[in-house]
């Protein structure tokens, strides 16, 4: 990869964290729901009815959004969708002979 393209998923990375977790999502559901229990045991009432197992959302594909983040950056360079960077041949050394061990 370029330097470009990993400064690129650097910035991707950035943009998308936070630093302050808010909204009803990220509410702990567990740690309510232990206090409310607690809470009913404490003042003898019944327990409360513990609440159906939601289904998980599918997973991120986080390979198909850097992807997709790399073609954006490309194409704002002026590149064609998928052009991968050449890379420089590697220099080659001349062989040398080891010393022999005998």
């Amino acid at each position: 990869m370029s330097e470009e393209e990993l400064e690129a998923a650097d910035r991707l990375v950035e943009a998308l964290s936070v630093d302050a977790l808010e909204g009803e999502e990220f509410r702990d559901h567990f740690r309510e729901a232990v206090e409310a229990v607690v809470e009913a045991k404490r003042e003898h009432h019944a327990l409360p009815e513990a609440p159906l197992p939601q289904q998980p959302a599918p997973p991120l594909d986080l390979m198909a959004t850097l992807n997709a983040s790399v073609e954006q950056a490309t194409a704002s360079r002026g590149e064609p969708a998928g052009a991968k960077p050449r890379k420089k041949a590697a220099e080659k050394k001349p062989m040398t002979r080891r010393p022999d061990s005998t």
